[in-house]
């Protein structure tokens, strides 16, 4: 049935790679979009191909450069390289929606700064982290979200 108002949503993924959250991802676009909402999937694309598949909707594929050094490394570039993106390139959206800690710490930081109403995050899960750095964007990326979301009991409960 279609909608009489529908969304203008943004679903952030952290690859274009099959990775379990850029499957749900995808997947999840082509189901808003069947409802006929106006979906837009962002993920970084350091290789410049876009996604393993056709996709069904729009996609921003955000310009990153590749990463030889540390996780905490790639995930300064990418939160870089989305906020830099997302203040540059991208329309504005009635809901944005992090589906991984990269992402969803771009967010935080736009909204923080008044750039974007706020954020909806999906948790698909939490890592045992060492570096205080990763530990701290994985917990700003899950507080900071007006509403989050968990895939499964055992993440809701962590």
């Amino acid at each position: 049935m279609p909608l009489s108002d529908p969304l203008r949503i943004a679903l952030f993924t952290h690859s274009t790679q099959p990775r379990g959250g850029v499957i749900y991802t995808l997947e999840l676009a082509q189901a808003l979009t069947g409802l006929g909402h106006e979906v837009t999937v962002h993920a970084p694309d350091p290789t410049g191909a876009g996604f393993f598949r056709a996709v069904g909707c729009r996609v921003a594929l955000v310009p990153t450069p590749a990463i030889t050094g540390s996780v905490a490394d790639l995930h300064r570039t990418r939160i870089a390289g989305y906020i830099d993106f997302l203040e540059h390139h991208s329309p504005e959206f009635d809901l944005y929606h992090a589906q991984d800690g990269i992402s969803a710490n771009a967010l935080a930081d736009l909204t923080q700064r008044g750039k974007i109403p706020g954020f909806l995050r999906t948790v698909h899960h939490l890592d045992d982290l060492d570096d205080p750095y990763l530990c701290a964007c994985q917990d700003l990326s899950v507080v900071t979200a007006q509403r989050c979301l968990c895939v499964s009991r055992l993440w809701k409960c962590k």
